[in-house]
């Protein structure tokens, strides 16, 4: 009882610190992008080169919120690559830009951070290894699970863009990132013989390839009629892409560190180890 409380208040110390950290870093680098993107939104676009696109499209790596396109890149979607709904209705609720935004932004980060703090902590603590050091590395391996491996099939993506059916691009994120954590697992703890499987499992998603938009040839992944807008929205893509590889950096390598730091804090590892 005593261990599980221990680990309930160390999650939560370490989940603010880590969704505060992202939201600091999505203020600077994430948000001014994705409103940049959202300028160029036109209430009726012209008829999509993507036959399966539906404009319920969304932000990948954007929002898990159902604020829709309005909502900041939250900690577990930007995470998580997840995809939320992208509604073009102009009565959707949608919180306000400036402090609002803001806080919802930094209120999910801080769930987020929270319960991915908890499963670090509870798997160190099943390990019986735990320091900042080791922490870290905990923090690059959800960072390689929840961010790298899906976003190398799926980019996050900026509003306007095409999207593949969203149940496709769910299904294939689920699979990425659990052959991702068995495969680094395998290939981090388990006997020799069976690293070389651990690799496999990385490769599988890759080898079958992520849902994508069904484009005619030469098309652009945006259905915005103006080319120069096409032209400036490729461009912030780009930006996007590397503000929230650096965002979900940060959050996970100061997350690894808060669980490394904060388990021997709390005393979590020695009460463990002593029961």
């Amino acid at each position: 009882m005593i261990i599980f409380r221990n680990l309930v208040f160390a999650a939560v110390v370490v989940g603010i610190i880590s969704g505060v950290v992202l939201a600091a870093v999505q203020q600077i680098a994430v948000t001014p992008t994705i409103i940049a993107a959202e300028q160029y939104e036109v209430a009726d676009e012209a008829p999509a080169v993507n036959t399966e696109h539906n404009h319920a499209g969304d932000h990948h790596g954007g929002d898990l919120n159902a604020t829709a396109h309005h909502s900041e890149t939250s900690a577990l979607d930007s995470a998580l690559q997840h995809d939320t709904g992208h509604s073009h209705d102009p009565e959707a609720w949608a919180p306000a830009d400036g402090f609002e935004r803001l806080f919802f932004t930094s209120f999910s980060n801080v769930l987020a951070g929270i319960g991915f703090g908890l499963l670090i902590l509870a798997a160190m603590t099943y390990h019986g290894k735990a320091n900042i050091k080791i922490g870290a590395l905990w923090g690059v391996a959800g960072y390689l699970t929840f961010f790298v491996a899906p976003a190398l099939g799926l980019h996050p993506e900026i509003p306007g863009m095409e999207a593949a059916n969203l149940q496709g691009r769910q299904g294939w994120w689920l699979t990425t990132i659990t052959l991702t954590a068995i495969g680094l697992g395998l290939i981090a703890f388990a006997h020799i013989s069976l690293k070389a499987a651990g690799v496999v499992l990385l490769l599988i998603p890759h080898l079958l390839g992520a849902p994508l938009p069904a484009l005619i040839e030469g098309a652009s992944h945006f259905s915005h009629p103006d080319p120069q807008a096409v032209l400036a929205l490729e461009a912030l893509a780009k930006e996007f892409l590397q503000a929230t590889a650096i965002a979900n950096a940060a959050f996970w390598i100061v997350l690894g560190l808060s669980c490394g730091y904060f388990i021997n804090k709390f005393g979590i590892l020695k009460t463990a180890q002593e029961g």
